[in-house]
């Protein structure tokens, strides 16, 4: 009687230490998948710096030519001073604190009419971010689009990039 006791402690002792090796094993198998993601995702990040660089621009601000910058914030789409409806989508690359790319509207009056967020990359290469951003009241003529990161230092607003926009 005893004796079996003493063996189904063990045989649950050797049980419980497989399924915590298996639980270690599980989560550095799920490490790896996470750099190897990472690793991708930079690696898709230097490929379109490439290419945009490749194409020859001269300037991080909407226009047609676009110089993709290590750090920061560069906002492809739209263009300075483009006509927009809504909503607007807001297109670019960004490499800042928690890969967090920040964007709201603003009327004429500095009023924000809309306020939402993307997420891109941070590490060592810009990743590519899309998100269509609505403005809540309807608007006639001129707008401005700030798209920047927060500090992690002070959570003030940095890698600041605005373009004026003009509602159809």
């Amino acid at each position: 009687m005893k004796n079996s006791i003493i063996i189904q402690k063990i045989m649950a002792t050797v049980v419980i230490l497989l399924m915590l090796g298996f639980g270690i094993v599980t989560i550095v198998c799920l490490i790896r998948l996470q750099e190897n993601y990472m690793t991708i995702h930079s690696l898709q990040g230097q490929v379109r710096t490439l290419e945009a660089q490749f194409q020859g621009g001269t300037s991080n601000m909407a226009n047609n030519n676009v110089l993709l910058k290590k750090m920061g914030i560069t906002l492809v789409s739209p263009k300075l001073n483009s006509e927009v409806t809504n909503p607007i989508l807001v297109q670019g690359y960004a490499n800042v604190f928690e890969g967090n790319v920040q964007m709201r509207i603003k009327d004429a009056s500095d009023n924000i009419l809309g306020h939402d967020f993307a997420t891109a990359c941070m590490g060592d290469w810009p990743c590519y971010f899309e998100k269509e951003i609505s403005f809540t009241q309807l608007v006639a003529g001129d707008i401005k689009l700030d798209v920047y990161t927060l500090s992690p230092k002070d959570g003030a607003e940095a890698n600041l990039v605005s373009v004026s926009l003009k509602v159809k």
